[in-house]
Parts: structure tokens; C-alpha cells; sequence
């Protein structure tokens, strides 16, 4: 029977259910501020700070997605911490920042470039290191290109192979992935549900998550330059003038020269 993400089609639509959680979607941390996308140390240590000051809990996005599943509610005052690509400095800047604080995260990893393939991403000592203490690993594709432009055998290479290879190195089942990007359309959608996991995250300014986007939930975008102020507006969803936030594509033109390639694009 077709299936869309509210149930079989033709069936009577299932009541939607919502929940008000930010997910924070961070690439580098502490690693200069030449790039937008660059949180600095003390940028990142200020909002945790804030977090922490105000009873948030961190939680995963297998959470939320049961949530919205009616399957185990959230704790009150929850924030989705997040992190693209797979950036080391991450490991050493961010995430001492976080266990201070009782914060864990979500690791998005992009495997063609992970696991000791480059110093500038984790290695598999580093991911399993983040898995042992507490923090979560998702799938971020092999390569980091846009799926929606793939064909059906690239496409579903890409979000199998990404899961198999970090479930064979990390010893644990991956559920959650994030599109490159944050480009999704309902075919990859498609693919990613049936590739096995639970729940998938786009770049969509919103707090609001809805269970039938639960292949589409909303992420705020981080970068370098949002005052303390901005940041707090964004976590509760009081409307505040935002700076603009970068676009994810193109690619910066400092990425290094064993990148540049067409098959190969990665959102720094």
C-alpha cells in the first residue's frame, strides 16, 4: 500500500502531533570565525552557559521523534544539540564545553571523510569515544552531496552505506540522519525510511516539529555573530530581528584541494 509520512494513503489522516523544541545545528566550533558558520569558543560558551542557567536538557532526535510518535514525552525546557560533517575541532572545542555542563549532542557524520581519513575530521576512536559517553551518532551521507540531485543508485548508496559503515565501526545502530545540505525531496525521504531510519533532520528555521514531518524536522542554523540576546529569542521562539543566516550552498572556496571535486561537496 503507498505510504506517505502521515500513514497509508487512502486512509483517514492521523491527527497531527506537535511539540516546541529547538534543534541546534552547529558546524565548526572554535576553529576562527573566518567562515559564518563558525561559532567561536566563546560564542559557544556563552549559549551553553545561557542553557544551562535556564534548565534546558539536551536531548537526542530519537526523542523527539518519539515524542511526536505519542511513544514517551519530552523533558520540560528540551534543546536538540547538533553537529554537522564530522569536525575534530568540535571534538576538542565543543564537546568539553558540553560535558561540563550535563549537555549531549547529535554527531552527523560524514563517513568519506571521517574515521582517519583526513585530521580535520573525527576518527573512529573519536566517534566511539562520543558514543561511550553519552553523546549520539547519526548519518550524514558518504560525500556530502545534494540528494536531491542523484540518481536512484548513488542516492541510495549514499544513505545505506553512510549507516552501514558507521554502524560496523561504532558498534551501535545508527537511527537518525541529516540530508547534506538540508536539501530533501519526497523521493529522498523515501529512501531514507526505508533504509531503517527513525527520523531525519532538514535547515528550517522553526521550533515547532510536527509529526508529519518526522523525515523533515526543523533545525536553526548557527553561526558566528548572534548575540546572546538573539540566541535566547531563538531557543524560545519570542520573535527578535535575526541576522541573516548563511546559505548552505555554495560551498566556501577555501575548502582544501583534495575536495574539490563535483562527486564530492561538503557544507563546511
Amino acid at each position: 500500500m503507498p505510504f506517505d509520512q502521515r500513514g497509508p494513503v487512502g486512509t483517514a489522516p492521523t491527527p497531527i502531533i506537535t511539540v516546541q523544541v529547538p534543534i541546534l545545528m552547529y558546524h565548526h566550533v572554535g576553529h576562527g570565525n573566518s567562515y559564518t558558520m563558525s561559532v567561536s569558543l566563546p560564542e559557544f560558551t556563552a549559549q551553553m552557559d545561557w542553557l544551562k542557567q535556564n534548565g534546558y536538557t539536551s536531548i537526542s532526535i530519537d526523542q523527539i521523534a518519539a515524542a511526536l510518535r505519542s511513544e514517551a514525552p519530552l523533558p520540560p525546557r528540551s534543546v536538540a544539540l547538533t553537529f554537522d560533517d564530522g569536525w575534530s575541532y568540535v571534538y576538542t572545542n565543543a564537546v568539553p564545553v558540553m560535558q561540563a555542563r550535563g549537555f549531549r549532542g547529535t554527531f552527523f557524520v560524514v563517513t568519506n571523510y571521517s574515521g582517519g581519513r583526513s585530521p580535520s575530521y573525527l576518527d573512529w576512536a573519536q566517534i566511539k569515544s562520543l558514543r561511550e559517553t553519552g553523546h549520539w551518532i547519526g548519518a550524514h551521507s558518504l560525500s556530502h552531496p545534494n540528494l536531491n540531485l542523484l540518481n536512484a543508485v548513488v542516492l541510495q548508496r549514499e544513505v545505506v552505506s553512510s549507516k552501514a559503515e558507521l554502524e560496523k565501526n561504532i558498534g551501535g545502530v545508527v537511527t537518525v540522519f541529516a540530508y547534506p545540505y538540508g536539501a530533501n525531496s519526497p523521493r529522498v525521504i523515501q529512501m531514507v525510511q526505508e533504509a531503517g531510519y527513525v527520523a531525519a533532520v532538514a535547515v528550517n528555521p522553526r521550533i515547532q516539529q510536527r509529526s508529519d514531518q518526522i523525515y523533515r524536522l526543523n533545525r536553526f542554523n548557527m553561526y558566528s555573530g548572534m548575540t546572546l540576546e538573539q540566541f535566547q529569542a531563538l531557543v524560545t521562539g519570542v520573535p527578535i530581528a535575526l541576522p541573516n543566516a548563511p546559505r548552505l550552498l555554495p560551498r566556501p572556496n577555501w575548502v582544501p584541494t583534495y575536495r574539490r571535486t563535483a562527486r564530492a561537496r561538503i557544507c563546511d
